[in-house]
């Protein structure tokens, strides 16, 4: 179960990127919308930009996101560390992870 502060801040990030990208190609999509890592692993990010056509085409994933967003909670915190974190790492298309703590005013950015 998501808490209230985690959904607060995904949508607050969204609506930030998605005005600091207004008149670009690129599309900010919310947790409504998987992100194909892998052709067996898929996430649900909190937030995810991609500017590839490509991603614009789909009917049910995103596979070339360059900027991914997780709010950290209680819930969620281990497996956004973990398993979630080392496949963002290892896709060539993402160029910036970014972790929010929902508990305090800490981002990472990797």
């Amino acid at each position: 179960m998501t808490l209230p502060d985690h959904s607060i801040i995904g949508n607050n990030i969204g609506r930030i990127l998605g005005n600091l990208l207004q008149g670009r190609r690129c599309i900010v999509y919310n947790s409504d919308l998987y992100v194909e890592l892998s052709d067996n692993y898929r996430v649900c990010p909190d937030a995810t930009v991609s500017c590839d056509p490509r991603d614009r085409r789909s009917q049910d994933a995103i596979r070339y996101p360059c900027l991914v967003v997780e709010v950290l909670s209680p819930t969620t915190e281990a497996r956004d560390r973990g398993k979630k974190s080392l496949h963002y790492r290892s896709c060539p298309t993402i160029q910036e992870y970014l972790l929010i703590n929902a508990d305090s005013p800490i981002i990472e950015v990797f």
